[in-house]
């Protein structure tokens, strides 16, 4: 980071700094939501709120912010700054290396001709996302139709099958249901599923099962954002993250390649009842208001 922006001063903590007591809730800065409420003004506020606390600016001081998660409009920023400021801190050493390693050993397993140089696999395998974790569950996000086990992975063979893919990758944090799933897929339409702990063996599985499972969740991250097809949940941000990932670089490689991405995912909408997003190379099934108001114009990619 400090390589990349000279003028930041990069502080390797918070511990010793001076803080303002309270915290400061911010307004929104999404004017396309919220008219009226712009940058400039959440600034004039914030400077106002810290300067009541007797903020010293010529002082490094730390100013606890309630969560202000997508409540910038990035549509009104250059294309290039959405692009590149997202990626702009890069996974781990060795999660990366894990991730690289994991579709390796898919395309021997498989005999896939992947090339490690592409931006994204054409004609390979699907990447999913089964979002049937405990936490989602406790969320009541798997009470409805399309958040079940089923509609998840109903829709998820729906897409392998339309898009002619008989392997399946699935990031999930449900063993039992990976099991399911493989088992489903399988004996519907002779559909391979497969996950990065079923790929890896030895010294490099051991390795993976020494990280969190929140660092793990970065390797199925890499792995996904190259799939051929990628098939999400709508109530999971870490769907709509890949989805509009892949969107961007997918619109770089149509005007480079001739990749098809649908001028507008959200266009699905008006056409099937039980999706949020699909630009041809992404699809996000099921529907929640929250993340459909907040994540497309305000999500990092």
């Amino acid at each position: 980071m400090h390589a990349g922006c000279p003028q930041m001063t990069i502080l390797p903590s918070n511990a010793g700094l001076p803080q303002l007591d309270g915290v400061y809730g911010p307004i929104s800065m999404r004017a396309d939501l919220y008219p009226g409420e712009t940058p400039a003004r959440w600034a004039r506020l914030l400077d106002e709120w810290c300067a009541e606390r007797g903020f010293d600016p010529a002082t490094q001081t730390s100013v606890n912010l309630f969560r202000c998660l997508w409540e910038f409009d990035l549509m009104a920023e250059a294309h290039q700054l959405r692009r590149s400021l997202g990626r702009t801190l890069q996974f781990r050493a060795d999660v990366r290396r894990l991730a690289a390693l994991t579709v390796y050993r898919l395309s021997q397993r498989f005999g896939l001709a992947l090339d490690p140089r592409d931006r994204l696999h054409r004609g390979a395998f699907l990447g999913a996302h089964l979002r049937t974790s405990a936490d989602a569950e406790k969320a009541g996000w798997l009470n409805d139709a399309a958040g079940s086990f089923d509609g998840q992975t109903d829709a998820q063979l729906a897409l392998a099958a339309a898009a002619n893919l008989s392997v399946v990758y699935v990031a999930t944090g449900n063993a039992v249901d990976l099991a399911r799933f493989a088992v489903k897929a399988w004996e519907r339409g002779r559909v391979n599923v497969t996950s990065k702990a079923a790929l890896l063996t030895g010294a490099d599985l051991d390795e993976l099962n020494a990280l969190s499972w929140d660092q793990q969740a970065l390797v199925d991250y890499e792995v996904l954002l190259k799939c051929s097809r990628f098939a999400g949940f709508t109530k999971s941000s870490y769907s709509w993250n890949i989805a509009i990932r892949r969107n961007l670089v997918g619109q770089e490689w149509n005007r480079i390649e001739g990749v098809e991405v649908k001028e507008d995912p959200y266009k699905v909408l008006q056409e099937e009842e039980e999706v949020a997003f699909d630009d041809g190379l992404s699809r996000l099934g099921g529907h929640d208001g929250w993340h459909e108001m907040k994540i497309p114009k305000g999500m990092w990619p």
